[in-house]
């Protein structure tokens, strides 16, 4: 902990529960390093950057616990360097959002809930509220389950942005949604891939 900043260096299953008005979550792990944070009724606003920012691990999955509420509020109003995180939860690494509580999520800044490489959802019940994506992966959305309201200001609603083949020959940039109930309200498009 350095002020209202909480860095989480080590793999393993952190929970975060309480108020948290204006810090950051960081995660700054090994490259193999797996990570689980449950959210258990937190609410966390950050104005200078990214409220949950992943910097480096191998996979992160924020699961939000069963009958809670959690809120991540990204309040930043002006163009900060893309050093503090282009979402109000940013992801350099597959990122896996699980659980059966519910997760709020604003984007005042920029994107909702970005992940650099995969971002995959199931179970949870999600709403993304963002100036531009509202939900964006780079390599892959993969949608397997839970409830789904994204709604985008000026962007696409579910978006990826990779067009690449991978290094297994696998097309990047798939969107791909197997169940779930899933809402888009988007400026531009629906689902973009």
């Amino acid at each position: 902990q350095s002020g209202s900043v909480y860095t989480i260096t080590k793999a393993g299953e952190y929970t975060v529960a309480g108020l948290l008005s204006e810090g950051q979550l960081i995660v700054d792990a090994g490259d193999e390093d797996e990570i689980t944070i449950v959210l258990n009724g937190t609410s966390i606003t950050c104005s200078s950057g990214s409220p949950i920012y992943v910097k480096n691990a191998s996979e992160v999955k924020i699961k939000s616990e069963e009958n809670t509420f959690n809120e991540v509020i990204d309040k930043r109003t002006d163009d900060s360097s893309d050093d503090a995180g282009n979402a109000a939860i940013y992801a350099t690494c597959d990122l896996k959002l699980v659980g059966k509580g519910a997760l709020v999520v604003t984007g005042n800044y920029n994107n909702g809930i970005q992940s650099k490489d995969d971002l995959s959802i199931k179970n949870v019940i999600v709403k993304v509220t963002a100036v531009n994506n509202a939900i964006k992966g780079n390599d892959a959305v993969d949608i397997e389950s839970g409830n789904i309201i994204a709604i985008s200001a000026k962007g696409d609603g579910i978006k990826t942005s990779n067009s690449s083949i991978s290094n297994k020959d696998n097309q990047k940039g798939i969107v791909t949604i197997t169940g779930g109930n899933i809402d888009v309200y988007a400026a531009c498009d629906g689902i973009d891939a």
